[in-house]
Order: structure tokens, then C-alpha cells, then sequence
């Protein structure tokens, strides 16, 4: 098969970096002839991808310092110049990764095209498949990859008539490269990694930030950028906690998740499947999360504690797991669950079935 896959994104998520790691896993196959399109932005952030001479990658866009509105217009029309070179040619399948993706639909044919939908936040869904862009696209008889559960049925009570073309994903997965670590390489630290913004339960651990560097011995380590960047950073000078608490941000967050012992995923209404979660979980760390949609399905007993959204069964929990002896075993155990369930050559095999369908 011939086979376009549309990545045509501003943004460096999870949806992004999972993606870009199927890209990387399939850029030397010579099963299918693979095309990607891909911004340079998310090159520069997630590394090269060496495609052979079977499969070919086109890049868009420039690896802008800062992007104002002039440069998402400058990158748009690159994204132009690259879409007409490619549909030149003609594909059995083109695989629109991202919403942005569907913008540019009506410039390009194939026999099949395949959409996948990851937005778990309830608001976002309705917005999406009450929309224009996406009735149209069920019109045509989309096949709709969907990220969970959840997102097939609300997608199927919208639109029942074309149940048989909403799929959903056994798995995620994620580049488990680098992310085996002894029990040599950890410290007693509870590590958050993703978007500073209430959704993400960020306010939870801001609230008892204190508490923790009182009531335990663990520091604390906050990875991420949002508005409540600057709120945790004023409670850090004003307690003088920079010794306990560390905020930053890194593209590449591995190298923190191998020192930590504790993840927290605090998602407001969906922990599955988290890219952080599980690059937590493969870099052998305890789970705290909120008991919310799918979050089940990924965080068990053997290895993680499930609470609330609430700030006080957070405090509980880590002052609970902080003190039991048997941490590290659950971290290896959590370990061994992602690489189990969630692997890449799972995912492939599905998308294998789902364009053949």
C-alpha cells in the first residue's frame, strides 16, 4: 500500500510525540511506501528520523525562535508548497494524525482516508463532532481511529449509522529507549510532568506543595508550562523551597523519571493513555492518579493508588506510598505492565488492520 500520513501540528503533545515515534519506527519498513509529512519545529524537538530510499519524509514550516501569528501564516503556506508536491501522486490510504490535518482534506485524494481522534476533554469532543469539518468527514466515510472507549461511543451516539467505521486502539505506547533504570538511580522524589493547567490537576499538588516538604522526606519535581507556572514559582521563593522543589520544563523528560520514585497524573476527567504516564511507569515509578474515565485500564493496585480529584486524598496518598517499604518493587511492576500492554509493534498491527479494513 501506498500510504500519506498527515502530522501537520503547532503543538509538541502527546498525540505529536506518539506519532512521531510510529513515524521513526516506520521509516526503514518495506512492507508499505510510506510518505510523512512533518513540521521542522517538531524535528528540532523530537530528533531526526532517517528514512530510507523506500519511504520518504517532507518537512514544512521553519524552526522559528518565537512564532507570532506572521509565522504560522508563513508555515501554512509551506505546508501548501509541500501538499501540492505530494498530491502528485496518488495513495491508498492518507492518515490525518491531527485536527489541523483535516483543514488541508479537500487538496488531496485516496481511496481510503483515516482520522485519529485523542481528545478526551468532554467540552472539546462536543465541539469537534458537532462541527463542520468533522460531519463532513464522516460523510465521506472516514475510517476514525479513536484513542479509548470513551471517544468510540461518543462518536457512535452522534453518529450511529457509521459505527463500523470508528475503531479504537488496543494500546499506546511509547520509545522506551532510556528509560530502564537500577534501584542505584533513585531519590526520594514525586515527579509532575505535563501542561501547568488546572485540567491537568495541577492545582491539587500546588495546594499541598508545603505539606509535602513537612510531612515527608521527598522532594518535589513539577515539569511543564501554563499559567500556573508563575504561581507555583512565587510559592517556591516565598517558602524558600528551592532545596525541595524544582520547576522547569524539558521536551525529554526521562532523565528526571529514572531518578523519581512517585508520578503523579492528576488529569481531570482522563489519565489514559498518558505519554508522561507511561514513561513514568517505564522508568519504574510508583503511580498516584485520579480515579477518572479510563484510568483504570492502565493504573493497577499492584503498582499505583487511584484518589479523588481532591487535594487532601493526594496529601494521604503520598504520605502513604513515601512510607512503604515495597516502592521500588511497585515501580518495577509498573514497568513491566507498560512494556507489556502498550508497545509499538501492537499499535502497528492495528493500523495494519484498520487501513485494510
Amino acid at each position: 500500500m501506498k500510504i500519506l500520513l498527515l502530522l501537520i501540528t503547532q503543538n509538541v503533545g502527546g498525540v505529536e510525540k506518539r506519532f512521531y515515534n510510529y513515524c521513526k519506527y516506520i521509516a526503514d519498513k518495506t512492507d508499505n511506501n510510506y510518505t510523512v509529512v512533518v513540521s521542522r519545529s517538531l524535528i528540532n524537538s523530537l530528533g531526526e528520523i532517517k528514512f530510507d530510499n523506500h519511504n520518504k519524509i517532507k518537512k514544512y514550516g521553519f524552526n522559528w525562535n518565537k512564532k507570532t501569528r506572521f509565522h504560522r501564516y508563513i508555515d501554512y503556506l509551506s505546508i501548501l508548497f509541500v501538499l501540492i508536491q505530494v498530491s502528485k501522486k496518488k495513495y491508498d490510504i492518507i492518515h490525518y494524525i491531527t485536527g489541523s490535518s483535516l483543514l488541508f482534506e479537500k487538496l488531496l485524494y485516496s481511496k481510503k482516508k483515516v482520522f485519529s481522534c485523542v481528545d478526551s476533554r468532554t467540552e472539546m469532543q462536543d465541539i469537534t463532532f458537532t462541527g463542520s469539518i468533522f460531519r463532513r468527514i464522516m460523510n465521506l466515510n472516514f475510517k476514525i481511529d479513536c484513542l479509548d472507549e470513551n471517544i468510540q461511543n461518543k462518536i457512535r451516539k452522534y453518529y450511529p449509522d457509521k459505527s463500523g467505521n470508528i475503531f479504537v486502539s488496543p494500546c499506546s505506547f511509547i520509545n522506551y529507549q532510556d528509560t530502564d533504570c537500577s534501584n542505584e538511580d533513585k531519590t526520594n522524589t514525586i515527579c509532575f510532568a505535563g501542561r501547568l493547567e488546572e485540567f491537568k490537576g495541577i492545582h491539587l499538588l500546588k495546594d499541598i506543595l508545603l505539606e509535602i516538604i513537612k510531612q515527608t522526606d521527598f522532594n518535589v519535581v513539577i515539569l511543564g508550562k501554563g499559567s500556573y507556572f508563575a504561581k507555583i514559582e512565587e510559592i517556591i521563593i516565598k517558602h524558600d523551597l528551592n532545596g525541595r522543589v524544582k520547576l522547569g520544563y524539558y521536551t525529554d523528560i526521562k532523565h528526571v523519571l529514572r531518578n523519581s520514585v512517585i508520578f503523579l497524573s492528576l488529569q481531570k476527567e482522563e489519565n489514559y493513555p498518558s505519554q508522561s504516564l507511561l514513561e513514568a511507569m517505564a522508568c519504574k515509578n510508583a503511580i498516584i492518579a485520579t480515579d477518572v474515565g479510563l484510568t483504570r485500564k492502565i493504573v493497577k493496585k499492584e503498582f499505583g493508588e487511584l484518589i479523588k480529584f481532591d487535594k487532601d486524598d493526594l496529601l494521604n496518598s503520598i504520605k502513604k506510598l513515601s512510607l512503604k517499604p515495597d516502592l521500588l518493587s511497585m515501580g518495577a511492576l509498573a514497568r513491566e505492565f507498560a512494556l507489556s500492554n502498550h508497545n509499538i509493534g501492537k499499535f502497528h498491527n492495528y493500523l495494519m488492520y484498520l487501513y485494510a479494513h
